[in-house]
């Protein structure tokens, strides 16, 4: 995977896909159009994403990565393997679970339960984050897909506690 599109435009992509200023850009511009369409109601919804990316960071962030570390740690592929070229920076936390796919599929999850129509679109770029940490060395196959059912969860979570904490 790492080696197709090697130094071309998908190594560009991929860069900017996966970066943190693009995903947080994209964030913020879903829960700005969010609040302009529904101005009263578009508040809660942007509050349960805020909510979900806030529950990934301390579980994900904090609880697994940092308390569980021995439990859960397992080296980066371009750790493993030398041959695995990475593009951007080389992170050295654990590649389990994906940070990004869980971050990013909580805050469309939440998108997608309110928005039900929004989901080819949360699908397809998923799919592309996920492919970009791939390509870009940081994660395996499984680190992607768990961190999207870790993201299911923490959507899951942040949507029974503003709809009990609110209604």
């Amino acid at each position: 995977m790492n080696k197709f599109g090697q130094n071309t435009w998908i190594d560009k992509l991929s860069l900017i896909i996966s970066s943190s200023v693009f995903l947080v850009s994209i964030f913020l511009t879903i829960n700005i159009l969010i609040i302009m369409r529904e101005p009263i109601i578009g508040w809660s919804i942007c509050l349960t994403m805020v909510l979900a990316v806030i529950i990934h960071f301390l579980i994900n962030d904090f609880l697994i990565k940092r308390v569980l570390r021995k439990v859960f740690f397992k080296p980066r592929p371009f750790v493993v393997n030398e041959k695995i070229k990475t593009i951007g920076a080389r992170h050295n936390d654990s590649t389990f679970p994906s940070g990004h796919m869980s971050s990013i599929s909580a805050a469309l999850i939440v998108l997608f339960y309110y928005y039900p129509q929004t989901w080819p679109i949360s699908v397809v770029f998923l799919i592309l984050l996920g492919l970009s940490r791939l390509h870009n060395g940081m994660h395996y196959l499984l680190d992607v897909i768990s961190g999207v059912f870790f993201g299911l969860g923490y959507a899951y979570l942040a949507i029974i506690v503003f709809e009990r904490i609110f209604t």
